[in-house]
């Protein structure tokens, strides 16, 4: 009896060591992290057979698709996958079949979780970014546009299909369709693709505020300096001080670089010098985000940038920099940048000088705040 109660048990024990239990092959399971554990009874170490992959893939069907961020919530699949993963358990590798079986499924939430499979699936030529453009085209599910956009983000300038898709997106009603499409369009990948820089422009203007902080940051990676214009009315507009820090990220990307310091422009550096030099300054403009860029450089490559913008000094920036720094006016978060960026670019005795300054100011109630940073970067 013993023998076979020991029998039993180490049976039991090879069954769950993957998956979870002996009604393993049952597919209505709760919808858990157990309950998904236990659609899988390959043992520890071994790989997981594509049934029953396809079992646990089918049961995405089950989770819920957040109506705002179109992702999934309470995901007992993915919290399976991952203790799986734990285990050593191995995933089996999928075939175009079984893609193809899921793209056609009636549950969008495994539509659009097979399409995170898109480079097994199709590759990366533009023949098979146009099949996911093709599979797309009659796709009404947001939550599967979402993630068919991802999918061929960076594959723009493959397809004509794939660019004129995602640009139509970018007019969806669905503020995270917008979202998604802003970041395949306001992207270095999607650099001379018919269509994107008036699409970006169209986005820079979007009504939700994270969509256009989107299209306004990327701006720069288009290197078209026609949004450079757009990007200074932003600027110079105070109804929208709130987007001033997305604007002059995209200005920086014109001019900057960081952290590639592969191209640069002087209209931009100029909008960029004038915006931070304006006066008089409040706590709102410039925007604080705005100031502190300069305190990042790639040492590798930043004298090659420097032999290129040849209208760039470091002296000009440290002097613009400790005006901002030593002004009352200026939110502190960004005089404390902007003495970061004095620590990269400049010297000690730029520091020194600026500590003097600060230390004579009256009625300065952040004064204390500017000067910890300064003495943090003498050290």
């Amino acid at each position: 009896m013993k023998k076979i109660l020991f029998g039993a048990l180490c049976a039991s024990m090879l069954l769950a060591s993957c998956g979870g239990s002996e009604n393993s092959g049952s597919k209505e399971v709760p919808f858990t992290e157990a309950g998904m554990l236990s659609l899988i009874k390959t043992p520890e170490g071994q790989p997981i057979t594509l049934e029953e992959y396809e079992a646990l893939f089918l049961n995405y069907a089950k989770a819920e698709i957040d109506p705002k961020s179109l992702d999934l919530k309470n995901n007992a699949v993915d919290s399976a996958l991952r203790t799986l993963s734990n285990r050593k358990c191995k995933l089996p590798s999928t075939t175009d079949e079984f893609r193809t079986k899921m793209l056609s499924n009636a549950a969008p939430q495994v539509r659009g979780k097979v399409m995170e499979k898109f480079g097994g699936l199709f590759g990366e030529s533009g023949d098979n970014v146009k099949k996911v453009v093709a599979v797309l085209k009659d796709e009404k599910d947001p939550y599967v546009i979402k993630k068919g956009i991802r999918a061929i983000s960076n594959e723009l300038r493959k397809a004509p299909e794939a660019a004129n898709y995602v640009i139509a997106q970018s007019k969806s009603d669905n503020p995270e369709v917008r979202r998604v499409a802003a970041v395949s369009l306001a992207n270095s990948w999607s650099k001379g693709v018919d269509g994107v820089v008036d699409a970006v422009r169209a986005l820079m203007n979007d009504p939700d505020k994270t969509v256009r902080g989107v299209a306004l940051r990327g701006a720069g990676e288009l290197e078209d300096e026609s949004l450079i214009d757009d990007l200074e009315k932003v600027l110079n507009d105070p109804a929208q001080e709130a987007s001033h820090g997305d604007a002059m990220s995209g200005i920086y990307g014109f001019w900057y670089d960081y952290p590639f310091h592969k191209h640069t422009s002087k209209k931009a550096y100029d909008v960029a010098y004038n915006y931070l030099s304006k006066k008089p300054r409040t706590d709102k403009v410039p925007y604080w985000t705005s100031i502190g860029e300069l305190s990042n450089r790639a040492e590798s490559s930043i004298d090659a940038w420097k032999s290129m913008a040849t209208f760039y000094k470091d002296s000009e920036w440290v002097k613009l920099m400790a005006d901002l720094a030593a002004d009352p006016n200026v939110n502190w978060l960004g005089r404390t940048a902007a003495v970061r960026v004095i620590a990269k670019i400049g010297t000690k005795d730029d520091l020194t000088k600026l500590q003097k300054t600060v230390e004579g100011l009256q009625n300065d109630s952040k004064q204390k705040f500017v000067l910890d940073e300064i003495t943090k970067s003498l050290k």
